[in-house]
């Protein structure tokens, strides 16, 4: 699964903040501490994490992707009589783990979709984060449980940025006095009347293209009309545009939503 909203600012300082919270460096400025009583033990393994797997610069960008996909796969290259040699961060959604039973005991392989490559259990190392058995034998993101809230939530911002620009600019109404004209000439005069307060489009001869900049002001912003009262006079009135534009509490609500979903 692609999760395309982890770009979103919210996400992307979420996964930030989970990637630097559990990799963290102790003053000796080693991220992991091995213990053991075996000194020959402890130094083969210290010669694995910092000087081939590297994990100081390895781990947070794998413990990232862990939480964003949550799932990560890593090839572990190795050789014969010498171990792990080298790693390699592999593309997460290109990945199949694949379990089964044969014999009587549990296989579990790995398959890449693009190559069709089978890995054993010993090449690939597979992080994930179980919980939801809804994705087995795959973990679940932690972005999961927000991903509705997210959706609501932008869907919520376009539709008040849609109100704000639609509604917020004041209008004009042109009260035009048509005296005794006839009924059928009206939106003639009217019309010809309303062209004289917007700017002319303009043409070039060469294409036949209209240059839009010379008629900025759209036939939908202003209204014109025609009266024959008497006791009104011809003028030009203001309709005031949108007034509850700082009235966002529907949109905090989403926000705090997606905020303690993310914790």
């Amino acid at each position: 699964i692609i999760y395309p909203f982890s770009l979103s600012p919210f996400f992307a300082s979420a996964l930030d903040l989970l990637m630097e919270e559990a990799t963290t460096i102790g003053d000796n400025g080693r991220m992991l501490n091995i213990y053991s009583n075996n000194d020959r033990i402890r130094t083969k393994l210290e010669e694995l994490f910092y000087d081939i797997i590297n994990v100081n610069t390895n781990l947070p960008f794998w413990v990232r992707q862990l939480c964003k996909y949550g799932d990560n796969f890593v090839y572990l290259v190795g050789q014969k009589d010498k171990g792990i040699t080298f790693v390699k961060q592999l593309v997460n959604y290109e990945m199949e783990r694949i379990e089964r039973v044969e014999q009587g005991k549990p296989i579990v392989k790995f398959k890449q979709r693009e190559t069709g490559d089978d890995f054993n259990i010993f090449e690939i190392a597979h992080f994930r984060i179980l919980g939801d058995d809804k994705y087995l034998p795959y973990g679940s993101s932690v972005l999961n449980k927000v991903r509705r809230v997210f959706r609501q939530l932008i869907m919520a911002e376009d539709a008040m940025l849609t109100y704000r620009i639609i509604r917020a600019g004041e209008k004009r109404v042109f009260r035009i006095d048509v005296g005794n004209i006839d009924e059928d000439d009206i939106e003639s005069y009217i019309q010809k009347i309303s062209t004289r307060f917007k700017k002319q489009q303009q043409v070039y001869p060469d294409s036949g293209q209209i240059d839009y900049r010379f008629n900025i002001l759209g036939n939908d912003e202003d209204f014109f009309l025609p009266i024959r009262n008497a006791n009104v006079q011809t003028g030009i009135d203001t309709l005031p545009g949108a007034q509850n534009l700082d009235q966002i509490q529907d949109i905090e609500y989403l926000r705090d939503n997606l905020f303690t979903g993310l914790g």
